[in-house]
């Protein structure tokens, strides 16, 4: 079933990010036990993209983004946990509200943020240099399909991880060495979910069996 998408700057204000799911703790995307925030909303729309279903602007819950900014800072208090890991979707097709939330867990001490995204690091350094001071670590690129890899860090060879913060460079030097095997689900209300990266001969076995 196709769904209707939009330039996402006519839709969010920078007050309030789309949120396509939020979940912890996260195995599979980042090292060690993380916080996982999907955004809603990809412009890019990669072909045999695993995350579809996350492509549509419309629909799903629209955080405001101080409040989200305590509850994050709340959780890592609570929980014992490493990391904050931002997915999507697309996370910077809404740079106004991601820019905004990365500011107020930067000032709450969260230091190890983690963002995937389709967009290539230069072009995103250029437009927004603060992404440097605000996270610990970027995966960046468009999925490639027929470019396939075993790191479990990305979905096709082309894509690239930046580190920013030199005090986590021995956890995500550990991470990045590690091969495609480990997923996580998750079974709510709304459907299933497939957390990390699989391999992508896996893509459609795992669309299918979503799709049951």
């Amino acid at each position: 079933m196709s769904e209707t998408r939009r330039e996402p700057a006519s839709l969010y204000t920078p007050a309030y990010l789309g949120i396509y799911l939020f979940h912890y703790p996260v195995l599979t995307l980042g090292p060690g036990r993380r916080i996982g925030l999907w955004t809603r909303g990809c412009s890019i729309c990669c072909e045999d993209c695993v995350s579809g279903e996350t492509w549509a602007f419309e629909g799903g819950e629209r955080a405001e983004v101080d409040g989200l900014s305590c509850k994050i800072r709340d959780i890592f208090k609570k929980e014992s946990l490493d990391g904050l890991s931002i997915s999507g979707g697309e996370p910077f097709d809404q740079p106004g509200p991601l820019i905004g939330l990365l500011r107020g867990l930067d000032a709450a001490g969260v230091r190890d943020i983690l963002i995937f995204t389709g967009y290539r690091i230069g072009d995103i350094t250029a437009k927004y240099a603060e992404i440097s001071e605000l996270t610990a670590a970027v995966v960046d690129g468009p999925f490639e399909k027929g470019n396939d890899t075993e790191s479990c860090w990305k979905g096709s060879e082309n894509q690239t991880l930046t580190l920013f913060r030199p005090e986590f460079a021995e956890r995500y030097s550990r991470w990045a060495a590690a091969e495609k095997g480990r997923l996580q689900v998750l079974s709510n209300g709304r459907g299933i979910f497939v957390m990390g990266i699989p391999r992508q001969g896996d893509v459609q076995k795992i669309k299918e069996w979503r799709g049951r």
